[in-house]
């Protein structure tokens, strides 16, 4: 008989009690007997604020099936996927076990006592299922709401026993397929495909892993009835082709009622606070003395050349690709200008990298070696000798210190799953937070950049590098304190920017390149959230999304397409990348990260509000030293070419999306403004030269909703000013006059202060010999 997999004696764990947390389950269990589905979301909603307890998640997921919400069932069931396969991991020794892990275990066995003891009481509800799944269902073991303490049956002659947490798992697998195949035909047709490739992997697996018979047999009956179920749409002609371009795309059309948060962000405080996140300087607020809905006002009066308010904000990416080692990353990755880097400055920055590389061994070897001799001059009654002698290429010990975890053969690429449902993302564990030492730290930086302009992130090792490009230190300080920390050293834009997502002719789904850009502007957002420890619902650029009053609610709006892998798989991705390998994510602990409401409304939002082109807006140009030099369109670029087709830039304007377009040219009275460096001005329009300025609590309109490149005056007067040090310059190029202009050095007035050479010094000797 196999031995059961019970986790608790090789986790460690201590006997811990939380009774009242299990007889809420219990009481929430009762109430889905009931069939009030309200009443025991809401139970399990308060126990999950409290505690990350899988079972709560496996059972709400029960909950949303009942008040029709799939969509949101299939988070909550992933989680509790993804929290077995953790335990289970981490028994068979492909997993770290943490903390979060054990916790997890220690919930199920507790969970698992309990149902025991409701089954001994002849609780109903241990018995049946609930009136949620379908009718055919309702017998099966898989859709219970207890985890069976030992279920044994005969297997090729042989006992063997379910545990508890893979009960969990079976469960959550046939919960999350139930919830997809009430999705739309798309997404019951990836649920054909999950439970196609469960079955074909369990067929093939004659280990003690395979699933137990009687699991293999419902999970099979729920395949017949969702194939049944898209096999008689077909044949009875129900599906136009534009349907059936939509069900092999795998997306369905998710209706704005499922969008969760749709209501408008109406408070004048909180926008106004939120403008002043975003901007401290802006001269802009909402206002309600206007009317219904508030509008966007000046606060002062505002004259010619006076700014209203300046965005700046993280929210520009590409498709372009910079998973090249050995070249750097030509576009911005916070504003998307186009990088011009002199083939010095670029060979510099690799020589340091192989600097560095090598001094890292040359000080692991070292400290390897020190290890060596002061083990060789222990004593041998406190020594355990090896059988075989172990040489300087054995494999460091698993207590070795961080040093050896970083060695050279450590850094193998590893390939993401981009349909695994298991939460086994492959990302590097050298990087997990917040124990590496490759998470957005300045050492990351050779000593080049200290006084430079252009600023380069190489989080990596040899055989695999990231590559992060910024055009300024103000661009670099904005990414690190938004999103830059939450994702350096995952690898995860370069993934995005290469996952496999499948393409559809169907109008109402967005391309290959917007899907990329969606998921890259959606790790903007988490990022930012996970790097504040913020509920993404509550950060600034969410609540002037939801407040702009060029769109309605979202309530209002049309559907928006939905998909497993989308919406469910690659968020959960994300915050796994961000976590490190082998850490639970802060989707699965903390339920505000990832709940399927926030994840719809955040990708709706960039959706509706994403501006999308496949042109760059600004070239900058660096010299040797990684100073800038010019910096002018990207149209009147020396030599221009057709640029690489295939990439495609994708824009959110949060705060400018907050001024309404004018419904007649004439009556626009500001317009946006791109000056270049990353930063998007509000100026004032006058119709005519009568009007000195815009007054107090003026209604701001736009003209055109496109900011417009700024000229070169306009880059002089509001362009940040770059200092470079003693005897730098600051140079700009006006490109159609071919025109260079330079700063006027100061001139020598022939003064020198006396501290400059140290008289305060002297005096100060002089006063303590005094004194003595």
């Amino acid at each position: 008989m196999d031995s059961p997999m019970l986790s608790s004696p090789a986790l460690g764990l201590r006997p811990k009690r939380s009774l009242r947390m299990e007889h809420a389950i219990v009481d929430a269990n009762k109430l889905i007997h009931q069939s009030k589905y309200k009443e025991a979301y809401d139970l399990y909603s308060r126990v999950l604020d409290a505690k990350s307890h899988p079972v709560a998640y496996l059972n709400r997921a029960v909950c949303l099936l009942g008040t029709g919400q799939p969509h949101l069932a299939v988070n909550d069931a992933q989680r509790a996927y993804i929290m077995a396969q953790s335990i289970i991991d981490a028994c068979r020794g492909d997993g770290e076990i943490n903390d979060h892990v054990r916790r997890f275990d220690h919930y199920i066995l507790e969970y698992t006592e309990e149902c025991g003891n409701a089954l001994s009481r002849g609780d109903t509800w241990c018995r049946s299922s609930s009136a949620a799944f379908q009718s055919g269902h309702r017998t099966f073991k898989l859709t219970r709401m207890t985890l069976l303490t030992e279920e044994v049956e005969e297997v090729a002659g042989k006992k063997k026993t379910m545990p508890p947490v893979v009960d969990l798992k079976c469960k959550a697998l046939f919960r999350l397929v139930e919830a997809l195949s009430r999705c739309g035909r798309g997404p019951a047709y990836t649920a054909l495909q999950i439970l196609d490739d469960v079955l074909d992997a369990n067929s093939s697996d004659t280990t003690k892993y395979a699933l137990l018979p009687f699991v293999y047999n419902e999970l099979k009956a729920l395949y017949k009835t969702v194939e049944n179920k898209l096999l008689n749409d077909l044949m009875e002609g129900k599906l136009s082709t534009a349907d059936r371009q939509l069900t092999l795309s795998r997306f369905g059309l998710l209706d704005s009622s499922q969008y969760g948060f749709s209501k408008r962000k109406s408070d004048r405080d909180l926008l106004n606070n939120c403008i002043l996140t975003v901007d401290t300087n802006s001269i802009a607020q909402y206002d309600d003395k206007i009317g219904v809905p508030i509008a966007l006002v000046a606060v002062q009066d505002v004259f010619e050349g006076m700014a209203l308010f300046t965005e700046s904000l993280p929210f520009a990416v590409s498709t372009a690709k910079t998973t090249d080692k050995s070249e750097l990353a030509t576009v911005c990755d916070t504003c998307c200008a186009d990088l011009q880097m002199s083939s010095p400055f670029v060979l510099r920055v690799l020589i340091e990298e192989l600097k560095q590389a090598e001094a890292k061994r040359t000080a692991r070897r070292n400290a390897r070696t020190a290890r060596r001799e002061a083990g060789a001059t222990s004593s041998p009654a406190h020594r355990r000798t090896t059988a075989v002698d172990g040489s300087s290429e054995s494999p460091p010990l698993a207590s070795t210190n961080e040093a050896d975890n970083n060695d050279d053969d450590s850094g193998s690429d590893h390939e993401w799953d981009s349909e695994a449902s298991s939460g086994e993302t492959e990302t590097c564990s050298d990087n997990s937070v917040p124990d590496t030492p490759h998470r957005g730290r300045p050492t990351n930086r050779p000593g080049i950049f200290e006084t430079a302009d252009i600023q380069v992130c190489r989080s990596g090792n040899e055989k695999k590098r990231e590559n992060f490009s910024f055009c300024s230190v103000d661009c670099y300080e904005l990414a690190k304190a938004t999103y830059h920390d939450s994702i350096c050293g995952s690898y995860l834009e370069d993934y995005l920017r290469q996952s496999i997502i499948t393409a559809s002719e169907d109008p109402r789904l967005p391309s290959v390149d917007a899907q990329r850009l969606h998921l890259l502007l959606l790790v903007r957002v988490l990022g930012w959230a996970y790097a504040t420890s913020t509920d993404p619902i509550d950060l600034p650029v969410v609540h002037l999304l939801m407040a702009s009053p060029r769109f309605g609610p979202l309530k209002d709006g049309a559907s928006i397409p939905w998909s497993y892998h989308n919406n469910v798989v690659r968020p959960f991705q994300i915050f796994q990348a961000m976590d490190g390998r082998g850490d639970a994510p802060k989707s699965v602990v903390n339920p505000d990260y990832s709940d399927g409401r926030v994840i719809n409304t955040i990708i709706a939002l960039i959706q509706r509000h994403v501006t999308t082109a496949d042109k760059i807006l600004w070239f900058k140009t660096y010299d040797e030293e990684g100073y800038h030099e010019q910096t002018f369109p990207y149209a009147d670029k020396p030599g221009l070419e057709d640029g690489d087709e295939n990439v495609v830039f994708g824009r959110l304007h949060p705060l400018c999306d907050l001024v309404p377009l004018a419904a007649m040219p004439e009556e626009a009275n500001v317009e946006l403004v791109d000056i270049g460096d990353g930063r998007i001005i509000c100026l004032p329009l006058f119709a005519t030269n009568d009007e000195p300025c815009l007054k107090k609590g003026t209604k701001l309109l736009l003209r055109d909703a496109t900011p417009r490149l700024a000229t070169l005056t306009e880059r002089t007067n509001y362009g940040r000013k770059e200092d470079y040090g003693e005897g730098g310059t600051m140079m700009d190029v006006d490109h159609e006059e071919d025109i260079l202009e330079e700063e006027p050095e100061e001139e020598y007035s022939g003064y020198v202060e006396e501290e400059s050479y140290g008289a305060n010094e002297e005096m100060d000797a002089f006063a303590d010999e005094d004194d003595e």
